[in-house]
């Protein structure tokens, strides 16, 4: 086991991933299904990973493909870790006006959205890592500009999960030390912030906030004063809530 976990070191960091999202999962109940409502639209941002490899970096994957399995564990766990370091400070304010039918049209919209967005880019020469974070700054900054709500959320989410994901990288590098060896520096800035390269943090310090201010707008969240106990309804208008305590 140890030697397949150091063959296949993107897949053998997946558990630390998975240790820090069951964390999150166990200590905040109250947004176990908003995370997991993240988790679950974040899992097909799994097919950009062909933005990203091998020419920013060439993890080894269990299955040879364009995408692998890692990829999409990844996603579904980063978007739910995105969305409880974003909302863990204002978690008993938030009411979800859970429709279907919205939830639907905006998840669909962000989607089309990055798909554009990403493909444009590509054509006119952008690659590597360039592209996602052109893309989470001018929808997170598009987003915040008409719902000015959830500031506090971008605020959080880009501080804590920059830092958890620091946190976790070392960690990860600690358990398998030929993690760094996995980018290609020469196709990076070439600029490292304690052996990681500063490609990460920022793709971590804007991803955490407009990963939760998106899951937030999907599933309509506002924000009230005071704190919010177990309801049926939201009093906004009317119809059925997540339970917050």
């Amino acid at each position: 086991m140890i030697h397949f976990l150091g063959r296949y070191i993107y897949f053998g960091s997946l558990l630390v991933w998975m240790s820090m999202h069951a964390a999150g999962y166990i200590v905040f109940p109250s947004q176990r299904r908003s995370m997991l409502a993240a988790s679950l639209g974040a899992t097909p941002q799994a097919v950009y990973a062909f933005l990203l490899v091998p020419f920013n970096w060439n993890p080894k994957y269990i299955i040879r493909a364009p995408i692998g399995i890692e990829d999409f564990i990844f996603c579904f766990l980063a978007g739910g870790l995105a969305w409880i370091a974003s909302a863990w400070m204002v978690r008993k304010r938030i009411l979800f006006n859970i429709r279907p039918a919205l939830m639907i049209k905006r998840f669909l919209l962000c989607s089309i959205f990055g798909i554009v967005a990403s493909g444009a880019l590509y054509l006119v020469g952008v690659r590597g890592y360039a592209i996602p974070l052109a893309i989470m700054f001018t929808w997170g900054a598009a987003l915040l500009f008409f719902h000015k709500r959830f500031l506090p959320l971008a605020v959080t989410g880009s501080a804590t999960f920059a830092l958890i994901y620091i946190l976790m990288f070392k960690t990860i590098e600690l358990l398998w030390p030929g993690l760094p060896s996995l980018w290609n520096l020469k196709n990076l800035w070439e600029l490292q912030f304690w052996h990681i390269p500063l490609e990460e943090i920022a793709w971590a310090f804007l991803y955490g906030p407009a990963w939760a201010i998106t899951t937030a707008w999907i599933l309509d969240a506002r924000f009230i004063k005071g704190h919010i106990e177990k309801k049926n309804s939201n009093p906004l208008t009317g119809d059925k809530i997540f339970d917050i305590k």
